[in-house]
């Protein structure tokens, strides 16, 4: 089994759910680090054209889990930038069956690459959407 969580979930309509379950149950919605913790590969998605296609925000979700109103909810199921970028690429590829093909940086797989101003590791992981630096490249 391979969890795909939409946790952007978190920002676009958690407000929503603290109203309906009450923080302390609405605080369990997409609970990544829980997922993470058990062993099992964690995959996060997106629902274009729900939500614009954008991996960065993804990131930034499951990084600080802050709704579009500003409030952390359920911080205890926040992963570390390093989790959320394997989400995104190894996890994504192994997913999909294609883990021999794309997901890491390995000579032979395929590749697409964005430059940004600075490396996710290091930046404040409370910068909204990583902001990249205008230049994307598709190489």
């Amino acid at each position: 089994m391979i969890p795909f969580i939409f946790n952007v979930h978190t920002y676009y309509w958690e407000d929503v759910h603290i109203k309906n379950l009450g923080y302390e149950r609405g605080s369990r919605i997409s609970p990544a680090k829980s997922v993470f913790e058990r062993g099992l590969i964690v995959n996060f998605h997106q629902d274009a054209p729900v939500v614009k296609p954008d991996m960065l925000h993804t990131i930034w979700s499951a990084v600080n889990r802050i709704t579009r109103k500003g409030v952390q909810i359920g911080p205890k199921e926040c992963v570390s930038v390093y989790d959320a970028l394997r989400a995104v690429t190894n996890n994504a590829a192994y997913a999909c069956f294609g883990e021999k093909q794309k997901g890491s940086i390995e000579e032979g797989k395929l590749a697409d690459f964005n430059i940004l101003n600075e490396t996710l590791l290091k930046a404040d992981k409370m910068k909204k959407g990583y902001k990249d630096n205008g230049n994307n490249k598709r190489g």
